[in-house]
């Protein structure tokens, strides 16, 4: 595919940063769907940038493993936050906003 790629202008400069995207592909998605990909457009003479970024989310969709899917949650939630349900309970809520009122009304009694 990149043999292609870098065949596909006159000056093989040109192809340099397609080349580097369909690579990156592989960090995004997987070894094996960007080789699955390849194959395909090879196979459909498409081997374009254009084609290998249309067609791999669909192809890494069918490809993907349980142990994939969790790399990428994980990813995802990389450094977030999380919040255990009950900082969201109502009545925790309200029972907050009361004493936050009741120590802000004590401090404007003393001034």
């Amino acid at each position: 595919m990149i043999r292609r790629i870098l065949t596909s202008k006159k000056y093989e400069v040109q192809t340099y940063r397609q080349c580097v995207g369909v690579l990156g592909f592989a960090k995004k998605y997987s070894k094996l769907s960007l080789e699955e990909c390849c194959r395909q457009a090879l196979e459909l003479d498409k081997t374009t940038y254009t084609f290998i970024k249309n067609s791999i989310p669909a192809i890494a969709a069918d490809l993907m493993t349980d142990a994939d899917r969790r790399r990428i949650n994980d990813e995802k939630n990389k450094g977030a936050y999380v919040m255990g349900a009950d900082a969201s309970d109502l009545n925790l809520l309200l029972a907050k906003s009361q004493h936050l009122l009741e120590e802000s009304q004590e401090g404007g009694d003393e001034g």
